[in-house]
């Protein structure tokens, strides 16, 4: 079998969840068959990765100019702000020629944001099968960022937008991210007229999408894989003495998340001033946050060498949709885990067995001194952690997943095959 996948960015080096994603379905692939790797990128991937070895062939494809945005915008008026950044003529071609050539049996798309160019392929092929790899909904993310006043609709997707239109968004955000909003959810509830299944980060996300999908369209539940789970548990017989957070702190959910938990530091230190507990966040930086307590290290290759040293993971996560690929992350390392009702949604985790809950600062503050006083005791830490392990290594078992995939890919050629008779 062949695969064609378009992502809509590299998928090395990892820098958000989202590219760890591409990853996983990427072996999936390879593992099934020959793929071909199209990337949309203004530059050339900043690193090699052992999986490039296996592909095929492996492009790039240009982003739009903003005279061909804006054109795509007035042709396109119903398409999600963001595709029109993907919408570019060479692109279009580019895959045409690939699909011609490669002849793969199956194209899987990366998001909704590489719509334009799926409709295209959809126009020019249309009895080629074709899956669409989505991250979450982003018409609810959206939903959420506006009832919490947070309007940046660009996030980590912010160098990829012209200036100049990142100047015009910026004139009225809650406008853009309201319109964003609205085109985004018309984009997921057509997704059956163009795609053939989908791929979703978790079955409460897929849930939620099938609702407006007919019969014959599946979604697939795609979390991500526990394929790299230490042997031993990174937790220590020991009261925590760094309390850690993971992410790209440029992303605006990450960013948020680092602002209350600088904030819940200066609250913990206040109550308890002699304590020696660190508070460290691994991930991009952003110097923008001018955070006074948690120490930003950057990103680092290896999370594992992040996860250990007596360490406690605290998330206090107000905004995002989907599964959190970093409480994922911490679990499976054996990493105590404190978090919200947010932090945890999707991964089918429950309070008290598997991590501990806490939704305001100043609960999040008790629950430090709790556990530095050892009201909390180092059995209850290590009870969590060692239950939310095993709890991940099955739900979220390699093997399984991958015939999940091969499942989905099966459905999809059968769809396309009974839609062409």
């Amino acid at each position: 079998m062949k695969f064609l996948y378009c992502a809509t960015r590299w998928h090395h080096p990892p820098f958000t969840g989202r590219e760890r994603m591409i990853s996983q379905v990427l072996k999936y692939c390879l593992d099934m068959g020959e793929t071909s790797l199209a990337a949309f990128s203004s530059d050339d991937p900043a690193s090699t990765d052992p999986l490039d070895d296996r592909l095929a062939s492996k492009f790039r494809l240009s982003d739009n100019s903003i005279l061909g945005a804006l054109g795509s915008f007035i042709r396109h008026p119903t398409y999600p702000l963001q595709a029109h950044l993907l919408s570019s003529g060479s692109a279009a071609a580019k895959l045409e020629t690939t699909i011609l050539e490669f002849k793969p049996d199956i194209v899987i798309f990366d998001m909704l944001r590489t719509m334009a160019s799926a409709v295209h392929i959809r126009q020019r092929f249309p009895n080629l099968p074709m899956l669409i790899d989505l991250d979450d909904m982003l018409s609810l993310r959206y939903d959420r960022m506006l009832k919490a006043s947070n309007h940046r609709i660009d996030s980590t997707f912010a160098d990829r937008i012209p200036k100049s239109l990142r100047g015009i968004t910026s004139l009225a955000p809650a406008a853009a991210l309201a319109a964003e909003r609205l085109l985004m959810r018309r984009a997921e509830r057509r997704i059956s007229t163009i795609f053939d299944g989908a791929l979703m980060v978790s079955s409460r996300e897929a849930t939620n999408l099938q609702t407006y999908m007919p019969p014959d369209f599946k979604i697939t539940p795609m979390p991500p894989a526990a394929d790299r789970t230490p042997t031993v548990s990174v937790f220590e017989r020991k009261i925590p003495t760094r309390a850690i957070f993971m992410g790209n702190a440029k992303q605006y959910a990450n960013a948020d998340t680092l602002l209350r938990l600088d904030k819940i530091a200066d609250d913990f230190k206040f109550r308890s001033p002699n304590s020696t507990l660190r508070f460290e966040s691994a991930g991009v930086k952003n110097d923008n946050l001018h955070l006074k307590h948690v120490k930003q290290i950057g990103f680092i290759d290896n999370i594992e060498t992040f996860l250990h040293d007596g360490a406690i993971f605290v998330a206090p996560i107000t905004t995002g949709t989907g599964i959190k690929l970093k409480i994922i992350d911490a679990m499976l390392n054996g990493v105590p885990v404190m978090t919200t009702d947010i932090g945890a949604e999707a991964i089918e985790v429950f309070p008290r067995d598997h991590y501990l809950h806490c939704e305001t600062n100043a609960e999040f503050v008790d629950s430090l001194l709790r556990i530095e006083s050892g009201e909390i005791s180092i059995d209850q830490l290590q009870g969590m952690a060692t239950t939310a392990r095993q709890t991940i290594s099955v739900k979220h078992d390699n093997a399984m997943l991958q015939k999940s995939f091969q499942a989905a890919v099966d459905a999809a050629i059968s769809r396309r095959a009974l839609l062409a008779q």
